[in-house]
């Protein structure tokens, strides 16, 4: 039973960032031409915008939670 929680907590975690990224990807050309960026520009904010979704989403939980599923 424990075996398919950490399955299903995993499979949750890798559709919340495909459809992060799926929704990034649609919104790439309005965003670049309502900020003006040229692409170098872009690029950065597109890396800030996925690290800081890296960082923010897996501690939403919480280090206590997060540690349980984990172990």
């Amino acid at each position: 039973m424990r075996a398919r929680l950490e399955v299903l907590v995993c499979v949750c975690a890798g559709f919340a960032t495909l459809l992060d990224s799926s929704v990034l990807g649609i919104t790439v050309p309005a965003l670049r031409a309502a900020l003006r960026a040229d692409a170098g520009q872009f690029q950065w904010l597109l890396a800030s915008y996925s690290l800081t979704f890296g960082l923010v989403a897996p501690s939403a939980l919480g280090p206590g939670r997060l540690s349980a599923a984990g172990s």
